[in-house]
């Protein structure tokens, strides 16, 4: 990170020559791309990319992030999504996929959802249902507020970047392998090093295998990542790289469990409403290249392309929303699905950064531009609700006897909660099912195509004074197939969104800073076009796009020579238009949205995290988070906290290694997680009074501990996950559609650095 100096020196016979060299910092600009690195066990990163674009330090940006480093995924041994996720500020999960509420904002992927997940900076087409293997994950950083300025529509309450590792000068090989509870195997590998002498041409291969039978029946699942990627420096002032990453899920989709008699505490939470003969494949395929060029010492060119492409093949068993005996609830209907779609993004982003200086005030300019495209064929889908089965019953013949006759009628498909049957019903849906195809491919195709341009300024007044300046206009058009009637052909969404920030120095340890944010999401075309199938009320109307805001004051601190970082957030968040679903689902098989008028979030974020002293690491979080529904066209919503959207939300781990005597290298970390009671989505019936509710989940607290030790080139780590084997539910829509936590779990892990 500091700029290479040369000198010419001539030494004469017997002569000392003494040199000095004092280096200056090199403002390395990269979209999302690691440009430094740091050997330590901390859980701090010295730069972050995602705020500006540019780097810049934690205590430099004036805006709330939270960063994940390797060391801390490590520790707590996260392989996947949502092994981090839980351990964020302000950040809870939902469900057990890739769904999230940030600052009380759900934060999930797919074409109509908000929750866009970055991959250095650009944006992915992660599935909404399945969560990558972070085994070529470097750093996750969640950007806190609405981040449209940069990355155009994303989640008001917060934007998650994931940083993939690049290719190493140094040759390092590392590989892991891990057994646990609930057969659970899984191995990974990280290869990276120079190909050639002048180590111009740089490696990195990633690869991770997971197999585990999961807690939960009929969800075992095995998922497989490779991650090869390459750099090349053909000067000195030049670094082009590419990334291709290939991943592939096969098991079941967990929709969750249900909950028989609304017994939250006595429910069996490996209960699932999957069918071994269902199943659920995933591909994932990306290509990610960047070249960053330095034009001058203050001129840079950043460039970037990521091509990704998805698809899914599915069959599952999954609830109808509704119960048989909804005064007894203990017998769901059900729906089975047969499901086959795919959709692929495209983004391409490029930047020049400018570091010009009017006067005694410097600058910082980013002239950035992003193109965007997103199409998807709109998928097949099969869907039975019933199913024909053979009656006997008794009546008369012209005769006058008495005969049994047998009849085939249809009946609803349903799952009993108390005396679950799982089997193979491979033959019944073939032959009994009445499945029918409620949605082709290519006849719900849609796309749309999106280029913003910003124009953002950092301006260093003084040297404890800087403010920030974003500008972005967005140019959205959506493409609708042409196959159904009465639709258009496209529709633009032209959208301006400002950032604002300022940052002030009130010590060489402490910033203080505030900003103002906007964010937008566009309305999928679906919802444009024939609103009609999802609106309630059956009205042509079509939804409008969600628009949002954030004002947020906080304070940073770096201490003890900025190795323990601390953050200090207060912020309130706007949000109207919000879209979300209400749990019916109508005779189409579409499920019935309504759109909110306007939902606040206003709370309190504490982060402390890094080395309190060099052998004792520390992550602790703490959030305080009330939300309300100000404005619904549903009556019983207003003044309703968001749903799942815990207002107490606390988090601790830490880990202390002894680095003296017999003991020397042992670690000892020790974790704990607590959240207080969220909302139901969907509304309950009382099983006595009959009435119609909106049930709580209940407050949980879940302890961890962890026990490590490294003998050489061999690290040997145990965790134990739910120590005392809590049983309690993360989230859910309602008690047809909840999601327990894990129970206890062990999980040993065997490292070999060579």
């Amino acid at each position: 990170s500091y700029r290479a100096q040369r000198t010419s020196i001539v030494v004469r016979p017997g002569e000392s020559v003494t040199v000095d060299f004092a280096f200056s910092l090199a403002h390395v600009v990269l979209p999302g791309v690691e440009v430094t690195g740091q050997r330590s066990s901390a859980y701090t990163s010295a730069y972050t990319f995602g705020p500006t674009r540019t780097a810049a330090t934690p205590l430099e940006t004036p805006q709330a992030v939270s960063l994940v480093t390797r060391d801390f995924m490590d520790d707590v041994q996260a392989f996947a999504m949502p092994d981090v996720m839980n351990r964020v500020s302000g950040v809870h999960p939902n469900t057990a996929v890739n769904d999230v509420d940030i600052r009380g904002f759900r934060s999930h992927t797919g074409p109509s959802g908000s929750g866009h997940r970055l991959v250095n900076g650009l944006r992915s087409g992660f599935g909404y249902f399945n969560s990558p293997l972070l085994a070529n994950i470097e750093r996750l950083e969640v950007l806190k507020g609405p981040g449209a300025m940069l990355y155009g529509n994303t989640n008001p309450g917060g934007t998650i970047n994931l940083v993939t590792k690049k290719p190493s000068v140094q040759r390092r090989h590392m590989t892991t392998l891990t057994v646990g509870t609930h057969s659970t195997a899984r191995a990974a590998i990280d290869l990276t090093g120079p190909l050639n002498t002048s180590r111009s041409v740089l490696y990195r291969l990633n690869a991770g295998y997971e197999r585990t039978d999961t807690f939960r029946k009929v969800n075992d699942r095995g998922t497989f990542l490779v991650a090869p990627s390459i750099t090349v420096l053909p000067t000195e002032n030049t670094t082009v790289t590419a990334e291709f990453v290939f991943s592939r899920f096969d098991g079941f989709l967990d929709r969750g469990s249900a909950i028989p008699a609304q017994d939250v505490a006595g429910a069996d939470i490996s209960l699932s409403l999957s069918q071994p003969s269902d199943w659920y494949e995933v591909e994932d395929l990306y290509l990610n290249v960047s070249l960053n060029q330095r034009l001058s010492d203050d001129v840079t060119l950043d460039m970037a392309y990521l091509g990704y492409a998805w698809s899914e093949d599915l069959a599952e068993h999954r609830t109808l929303n509704r119960w048989v005996n909804d005064g007894v609830q203990t017998v769901s209907r059900l729906r089975y699905w047969e499901r086959v779609d795919k959709s692929r993004t495209d983004n391409v982003t490029a930047n020049l950064t400018l570091r010009p200086t009017t006067g005694a005030i410097g600058h910082t300019i980013l002239l950035g531009a992003d193109w965007i495209a997103f199409s998807t064929d709109g998928g097949d889908l099969w869907e039975a609700r019933t199913q024909r089965v053979a009656v006997e019953r008794e009546t008369t013949n012209e005769s006058g006897e008495t005969v049994t006759v047998t009849e085939t009628v249809e009946k609803p498909l349903t799952f009993d909660l108390v005396n679950p049957v799982y089997r193979n019903r491979s033959e019944d849906i073939r032959d009994n099912y009445v499945l029918r195809q409620i949605r082709t491919a290519g006849d719900r195709a849609d796309e749309y195509r999106t280029l913003g341009v910003y124009l953002q300024d950092q301006i260093e007044l003084s040297s404890r004074l800087e403010a920030l300046i974003g500008l972005r206009w967005e140019f959205y058009r959506d493409i609708r197939d042409l196959s159904l009637p009465n639709e258009a052909s496209a529709q633009d969404q032209r959208i301006f969104v400002p950032r604002f920030g300022l940052t002030v120095g009130l010590s060489d340890e402490i910033n203080v800073y505030g900003n103002v944010s906007h964010g937008f999401v566009p309305v999928s075309p679906t919802f444009i076009y024939q609103p009609v199938l999802y609106r309630p009320d059956g009205r042509a109307e079509p939804f409008d796009h969600e628009t949002s805001r954030q004002f947020e004051v906080g304070a940073k601190g770096a201490f003890l020579a900025r190795r323990l970082l601390t953050s200090l957030a207060l912020y309130e968040i706007e949000k109207a238009n919000v879209l979300q679903a209400t749990g019916e689902v109508n005779a189409l098989g579409n499920e019935v949205l309504e759109q909110l008028g306007r939902v606040t979030s206003r709370g309190i974020e504490v982060d402390v995290v890094g080395q309190i002293i060099p052998s004792l690491s520390i992550s602790a979080n703490y959030s305080y988070n009330p939300t309300e529904i100000e404005e619904s066209d549903d009556a019983s919503e207003r003044g309703l906290p968001l749903w799942g959207a815990p207002k107490h939300l606390a988090r601790l781990w830490t880990k202390h290694v002894i680095s003296q005597g017999a003991l020397r290298n042992l670690g000892l970390g020790f974790g704990i997680t607590h959240a207080s009671s969220r909302r139901h989505r969907f509304l309950s019936t009382d099983l006595q009074s009959g009435k119609r509710f909106y049930a709580d989940w209940p407050t949980y607290t879940v302890v961890d501990l962890a026990l490590s030790y490294r003998l050489g080139a061999i690290d040997i780590a145990v965790n134990v996950d739910n120590l005392f084997d809590k049983n309690y539910w993360i989230g859910g829509f309602d008690y047809l559609h909840a999601y327990p936590g894990a129970p206890f779990r062990i999980l040993t892990r065997v490292g070999y650095r060579f």
